[in-house]
């Protein structure tokens, strides 16, 4: 018989709680580093004066005394606008004809007089503009403490009235109506400034397509009736305010707040982006999964992989273009490369809110070049106006009477470049490929065949 002693029943049951120890304090560790990331991050944006917060995104975005508000009659001229589509006939800038290239000049008798009916018909819509016109700051009445679940059902109206806003300066600028063509035009730069502080990447997003919108209005409208030097000069007053402000920062802050309550905001908050069980209840198994990330440290490590990379994204947009492409084209490699890593499959909630950021900015870019060409074009209407209607021979001519500096291209930092026509000029910025096709209709691909051009062109020919 041995006489080794055989481990009794206490001491296995002592080594079997030892060994659980090993993956409870690694866990602990992870939860400690990531915790410690993420102070960090937070006290990095804290010293910036961002909020980290859903409630402190809410009140980032000031709040303005209703006598002041614009957001208000603003609505009610969204709410107000209507118009009837009819069949075989599009209306620029309105639904079918939104996409459609401009129309003809001078446009057929016929279309311009459905085109005035649907102005005439509208009364309502730009009697509650006249009232904007005389307030000063928007806040929109939405809930920004909501988090992910803050409705902006405000932004769709907006965009419909901005399109309105265009179709009218369009058909007073057909029918040598200046004043009030520039009113109207004023009135788009008007909706667009109503959401120029609002914090959100959406939000943010809508207001690059209005100003798209009211590039094209601008164009179409210098193409059909000549205005004076001091209406040019109010409507560059206009863009210049929407020019230098930073919506894209803006946007990628609420972002980060938004964000971050999904992590703060508990299992409810979680298994709403995780995504609800039958008839739309968080299902049990989605609460138990939350629940095992919360405790193994797992989801404090992918709160702290979101606001890494998302304050990578803040970062770039800080910087000036083509720097901050620069910059997002980076932090969308390196989150791109970190969520192919083994360690990024478990950063569920990152995956799902990391989109394709480097992209927003990308917008934002593309938004610098449409509203720098809108606000050159007027300077070389300007110009036209002290000459002769000769456009200058160079952007150069314009520098320091109609501008301080030639503007540059966002997407490579070189002058916007221009050349004058027989019929006018153009102006054109490259595309986010950021190759010069020579502000051309078309280029030619790799196989030689011909595709549409991405530069951004804006071509007045009159």
């Amino acid at each position: 018989m041995s006489d080794t002693p055989t481990p009794g029943p206490r001491r296995g049951l002592w080594r079997k709680r030892y060994l659980l120890l090993i993956p409870i304090g690694a866990f602990a560790t992870l939860y400690w580093i990531s915790s410690r990331s993420s102070d960090g991050v937070l006290d990095r944006l804290r010293a910036r004066g961002y909020p980290t917060t859903s409630l402190e995104l809410d009140r980032w975005y000031v709040s303005v005394p209703s006598e002041q508000n614009l957001s208000g009659p603003i609505l009610r001229a969204a709410g107000a606008f209507r118009y009837q589509a009819l069949v075989g006939s599009s209306i620029p800038f309105l639904a079918a004809g939104a996409n459609e290239p401009s129309p003809q000049i001078p446009a057929p008798a016929d279309e311009l007089a459905r085109w005035r009916q649907v102005i005439e018909s509208n009364a309502e819509t730009w009697s509650a503009l006249a009232e904007a016109r005389t307030r000063t700051e928007g806040r929109y009445p939405i809930n920004l403490s909501q988090g992910m679940n803050t409705i902006l059902n405000h932004l769709a109206p907006l965009k419909s009235l901005v399109q309105a806003c265009a179709l009218r300066a369009l058909v007073c600028a057909e029918e040598q109506k200046p004043a009030e063509s520039l009113e109207a035009l004023r009135d788009i730069y008007l909706v667009r400034r109503s959401i120029l502080s609002e914090p959100t990447l959406i939000s943010t997003l809508v207001g690059f397509a209005l100003d798209s919108i009211g590039t094209r209005a601008v164009r179409d409208c210098l193409e059909r009736t000549r205005f004076t030097d001091a209406q040019l000069v109010l409507l560059s007053e206009d863009l210049r305010s929407i020019a230098s402000t930073n919506c894209s920062e803006r946007g990628f802050v609420g972002e980060l707040a938004n964000g971050r309550s999904v992590f703060t905001g508990g299992a409810a908050a979680l298994v709403s982006v995780a995504g609800p069980g039958p008839g739309g209840a968080p299902s049990a198994a989605s609460q138990l999964g939350v629940g095992v990330l919360q405790a193994s440290g797992i989801l404090a490590a992918d709160e702290s992989f979101f606001l890494q990379k998302l304050s990578a994204f803040i970062d770039a947009t800080r910087q000036p273009f083509p720097q901050g492409l620069d910059a997002a084209e980076t932090a969308e490699a390196e989150l791109t490369a970190d969520l192919a890593k083994p360690s990024g499959k478990l950063k569920l909630f990152s995956r799902v809110m990391l989109p394709a950021l480097a992209k927003a900015i990308a917008k934002g870019a593309a938004d610098q070049a449409n509203l720098r060409m809108t606000q050159t074009a007027l300077a070389i209407e300007r110009f036209r106006l002290a000459h002769g209607r000769t456009p200058p021979d160079a952007l150069a001519a314009l520098v320091p009477e109609y501008l301080p500096v030639v503007p540059t291209d966002p997407f490579d930092g070189k002058p916007i470049r221009y050349r004058r026509t027989d019929s006018g000029y153009v102006l054109h910025c490259i595309g986010s490929d950021r190759k010069d096709g020579g502000g051309l209709p078309t280029v030619v691909d790799q196989k030689g065949r011909p595709i549409a051009n991405p530069d951004f062109v804006f071509e007045v020919r009159r």
